[in-house]
């Protein structure tokens, strides 16, 4: 049986962050798959946790999916069986192909030679959001803008970072 996705919306947390993506008028026939990227959505979801939801036209929530601190390089999360099954966060990235959880991840576009920008982050920081945030595709992007004000430090603020020393956080 055919299905419109005409209507329906992508998000992450209610009223935080991005704005939704509402998709495109397109009817899916069985099997068939649609892939929509960040670029496409201007949904940015933050390395150090966030929500992403599936809301029909009446503005339920279909489907979610909340996610911790990113710890590791290009972590795909899926469901298996593809689509309606448990969640498995070590998934192998196959946008447009049946979710799987065997494979490789595929290299950067421009080949294995990319080098991670020096990060100006301060080294105080905790390791697992320097991780997130200076290295791989989400590579120099760490601004204070992205951080909830009591974030996952609890009620302490990250100040604006102008140079590696001078931010602080115990």
């Amino acid at each position: 049986m055919d299905i419109s996705i005409s209507g329906w919306t992508l998000d992450d947390e209610a009223s935080v962050g991005s704005n939704p993506f509402t998709l495109p008028d397109v009817t899916l026939k069985p099997g068939q798959r649609v892939v929509f990227y960040g670029l496409q959505t201007n949904i940015l979801l933050s390395d150090g946790g966030d929500t992403v939801r599936l809301i029909n036209p009446g503005g339920k929530i279909f489907d979610a999916y909340t996610y911790k601190i990113a710890k590791v390089e290009d972590q795909t999360v899926c469901r298996l069986p593809d689509g309606n099954g448990s969640w498995y966060e070590d998934c192998v990235p196959t946008p447009g192909l049946t979710n799987t959880r065997e494979g490789t991840v595929p290299v950067m576009p421009g080949g294995g030679s990319f080098e991670s920008p020096i990060c100006e982050l301060p080294d105080t920081l905790p390791a697992d959001f320097i991780f997130a945030e200076c290295r791989g595709y989400g590579a120099n992007i760490w601004q204070t803008f992205y951080w909830d004000e009591t974030g996952w430090q609890g009620d302490q603020r990250v100040p604006v970072n102008a140079g590696k020393w001078e931010s602080f956080v115990e």
